[in-house]
């Protein structure tokens, strides 16, 4: 990911890909590299469903056979380094960022 990536917001949660850093109310949360890729691939393309597949060849730089459940280990990094719920599961497809959720009307 480059550093000329845009800021994204959604309500509380700010996603800032110059610092690499989630801001969330009240704090501030350093994810892995694969992580935090996951994390602002998925926000940058809000309620547009991917599959595990699709998410695994944008994040990973290395191509590994066994990608299956290195998805969904990130998703649950994620989840509980974070606590946002905005990561819906697809059961047997992959997953989504609801954007509707934080987003302030």
């Amino acid at each position: 990911m480059n550093s000329e990536l845009k800021e994204l917001k959604y309500g509380g949660l700010r996603i800032d890909p110059s610092g690499r850093k989630v801001h969330l109310p009240g704090r501030i949360i350093i994810l892995a590299e694969m992580e935090f890729n996951t994390l602002y691939f998925l926000a940058s393309n809000p309620d547009s469903a991917f599959t595990k597949k699709e998410i695994y060849h944008v994040v990973a730089e290395e191509k590994y056979m066994n990608w299956h459940g290195i998805i969904d280990n990130l998703i649950r990094q994620i989840r509980m380094k974070t606590g946002i719920r905005d990561i819906y599961t697809i059961k047997g497809y992959g997953y989504k960022f609801v954007s509707n959720r934080r987003r302030k009307k």
